[in-house]
């Protein structure tokens, strides 16, 4: 059903959207006004003429003191802009950042072109990619048998003690109920807006300007999904990114994967995750020393939480 539904999606997409070549140009001081061009051509030929005047010095100094503030403003100015207007102010925050010191999200540096395969390198695309998904897919069950829980006696003093003793009543049993179109909706809205997109090439951007036209169809499918158990096999589907840590590039433990997930797998998952959060929160479920992933909690709480305990703590 989601097969046939997302073919469709794409065939009139593709036929009234065709793909298009366009030649981007790079616009990254968009703080630089005609003005400031300007003055900083201006500030090179003060430059060239006070190596010639002496009397000159002092007026050239002064001007650059000048036109130093002028274009910390704009910055600041189109800067602030760029924050208000964006949909993830964190985000763009962070670009301003890397813009500014120099660290830009993607240069050619980036590219994976050599690769430590046993003790050869390698520059074979294929083969590095293969390498990556090999890794990718073993590296848990690595983790996962040198940390067998069979192995480890619980004590009192580990965490997997408490966390057994939280759940020693029973709780009611969650059941998934049918999503209404209004619902649908709204988490399409909650979605971050972004142009990224996962192996179909349909974003969060487009879903949500499309959204008014498939959210019956949508609704349907989600609703089948939760009925019957299953989540389709095109939603499981994602492409992973590996993204460079520390140390040497050569070397595939440096690694780490991004996994960029389609959007409609992002609704569906949403849809399960407010149903389950709202059982864990109706019913206690949740450890209330657990501030990590829940709304309205951040680590600053549990900092707080911690210092405000420690000092009102007796035996302090």
């Amino acid at each position: 059903m989601f097969n046939a539904f997302q073919d469709t999606y794409l065939k009139i997409f593709y036929s009234s959207f065709p793909p298009k070549k366009i030649q981007l140009t790079s616009k990254i001081n968009d703080w630089i006004t005609l003005g400031i061009r300007t003055s900083c051509k201006h500030k090179r030929e003060l430059y060239v003429e006070s190596k010639r005047k002496p009397k000159l010095r002092e007026h050239y100094k002064k001007y650059c003191k000048i036109l130093s503030a002028v274009v910390n403003e704009a910055k600041k100015l189109t800067y602030n802009n760029k924050i208000k207007k964006s949909t993830n102010p964190d985000k763009t925050i962070w670009d301003i950042v890397k813009m500014e010191t120099g660290k830009t999200n993607f240069t050619k540096n980036d590219i994976i072109d050599k690769l430590k395969l046993g003790d050869d390198l390698d520059n074979d695309y294929k083969k590095i990619a293969e390498t990556f998904n090999i890794h990718f897919t073993s590296v848990a069950d690595t983790i996962a048998t040198k940390h067998n829980p069979n192995t480890c006696n619980i004590n009192k003093t580990m965490p997997t003690h408490h966390l057994l003793r939280s759940f020693s009543c029973t709780f009611p049993n969650f059941k998934l109920v049918p999503l209404s179109t209004k619902k649908v909706r709204n988490i399409i809205k909650s979605l971050n807006t972004k142009n990224s997109h996962g192996y179909d090439g349909i974003s969060t951007k487009l879903l949500k300007l499309s959204s008014p036209f498939i959210l019956s169809p949508l609704t349907y499918i989600c609703n089948k999904s939760l009925s019957l158990g299953i989540f389709p096999d095109r939603l499981k589907y994602s492409e992973i990114k590996p993204l460079f840590k520390k140390g040497d590039k050569q070397n595939i433990s440096n690694y780490r994967p991004i996994s960029i997930l389609t959007s409609f797998s992002k609704v569906l998952e949403k849809a399960v995750y407010f149903q389950l959060y709202d059982h864990c929160s109706k019913h206690n479920i949740l450890s209330g020393e657990q501030f990590g992933f829940r709304n309205k909690l951040a680590t600053t709480d549990a900092i707080y939480n911690l210092i405000n305990k420690t000092l009102n703590s007796p035996e302090r």
